[in-house]
């Protein structure tokens, strides 16, 4: 009886595998310098809106989410200035909600996007926009840092728990993975950029 149990489970799984489409989304692990060489934009602030839309693009229409940041700290790009502030629009593809069609689901293909909230602060590593003004954080995941703490003692940590963050690079006294000072990884952005 448990052979036979293990065989239909073993049947079952295999059958599944063989009318399932497998999808994976491979990530390049990009270290900081990596991150900043592909940014068109490094900045942190808050966000202060999130307004959810639709595109109509290539002749389809995605579902869209902007945020809108106030920059507290500008370490390249440009931004929209409004009076005092500096503001920076994020326009990303969103993921959106399964479809049901008849006894068929059709689930996004997308990779999952950053989990970026209203009220929140981060540190942005951002690509440049597409024709059609859509952006993304680089790395996904890798490029955006939460952070968190009192004025002066701020930590920041990306989705990916700031693993890999320093491979590769000589810098003193680097945690392998975890939270680390904001001041720290602000020095090491300017280092990179050399004034660029």
């Amino acid at each position: 009886m448990r052979t036979l149990v293990k065989s239909l489970a073993l049947s079952a799984a295999a059958g599944l595998l063989a009318v399932t489409p497998l999808m994976a989304t491979i990530l390049k692990q990009m270290n900081l310098e990596e991150l900043a060489g592909n940014a068109n934009r490094i900045f942190s602030g808050t966000v202060i809106e999130v307004d959810k839309g639709r595109l109509d693009v290539g002749g389809t229409t995605l579902s869209t989410v902007t945020y809108r940041v106030v920059v507290d700290t500008a370490f390249r790009g440009d931004f929209l200035d409004k009076g005092e502030q500096k503001i920076a629009d994020l326009r990303m593809v969103a993921a959106s909600e399964p479809v049901q069609s008849g006894d068929q689901v059709r689930f996004s293909v997308l990779p999952k996007m950053p989990e970026i909230e209203m009220g929140k602060r981060y540190l942005f590593f951002t690509t440049a926009p597409s024709s059609v003004g859509l952006s993304t954080t680089v790395g996904l995941g890798q490029g955006c840092f939460r952070i968190s703490g009192e004025p002066g003692q701020e930590l920041l940590v990306n989705e990916f728990d700031n693993l890999g963050l320093f491979r590769g690079m000589s810098v003193t006294a680097a945690p392998e993975r975890g939270p680390i000072a904001y001041s720290s990884l602000a020095e090491q952005i300017n280092a990179l950029l050399g004034g660029k």
